[in-house]
């Protein structure tokens, strides 16, 4: 009868994976992640005010469009404003001061029906979601 060893690495290997080597960091960050999310879902004012749209024109047509919105501090803010006449970067991402205060700012070409469609983020994770109008601009 032949005796079969395993080799030292291998007992080594399986051991650690059995004791979820390396793994725990990561579980314990998700674990935290979640409980966070949950906690911050259960206060229920990701939205604190209603976001509005505001125009300015001039008289050629040309002018801007601001947002202003107001969530929870230490979220980001992602929002694409739609319409016949928004000059470039129309979606824009920025992050929340510590009074919870975001505004964004869009350069307008064009006369027409502005709408805006956003979402907070907090830790990676899309929490809230909105939309809008503006009146005609």
């Amino acid at each position: 009868m032949s005796k079969r060893t395993i080799p030292a690495f291998a007992v080594l290997a399986a051991t650690l994976a059995l004791a979820g080597f390396g793994c725990r960091p990561i579980l314990d960050q998700q674990v935290e992640r979640q409980q966070t999310l949950e906690a911050k879902r259960q206060d229920d004012l990701w939205i604190i005010e209603d976001p509005v749209l505001h125009f300015d024109n001039t008289p050629s047509g040309a002018g801007t469009a601001t947002l202003d919105f107001k969530t929870q501090p230490g979220s980001t803010v992602t929002v694409t404003l739609e319409g016949p006449g928004v000059e470039r970067d129309a979606t824009q991402t920025l992050p929340v001061d510590e009074n919870g205060s975001v505004q964004f700012l869009w350069r307008l070409i064009r006369l027409g029906r502005y709408t805006f469609k956003g979402q907070v983020i907090f830790n990676g994770v899309v929490v809230d979601s909105f939309d809008g109008s503006g009146d005609d601009y």
